[in-house]
């Protein structure tokens, strides 16, 4: 559980984005953002919620804040 409040914490921060985490029956997760509810993704594992959680970053608009529809940034490489 401290792993991903932790995880979760530092994506929010990063994203300037409330979340909340779902937890399904099957041990299944959805991933929504708080306020609005737009759904940020599915997760069939705990591992893979995790690794979303650490290693996607949203497009900010120029005060920082995360746009709506969140939209997942993308990295160029020339």
């Amino acid at each position: 559980m401290e792993q991903l409040i932790s995880a979760l914490t530092r994506f929010e921060a990063r994203n300037n984005i409330s979340a909340a985490v779902i937890v399904h029956s099957d041990w299944s997760f959805g991933l929504i953002e708080f306020w609005t509810n737009e759904d940020l993704g599915s997760f069939d594992s705990f591992d893979s919620l995790l690794k979303f959680l650490s290693e996607t970053q949203y497009e900010l608009d120029d005060r920082g804040v995360c746009l709506s529809p969140c939209k997942i940034k993308q990295n160029i490489i020339n």
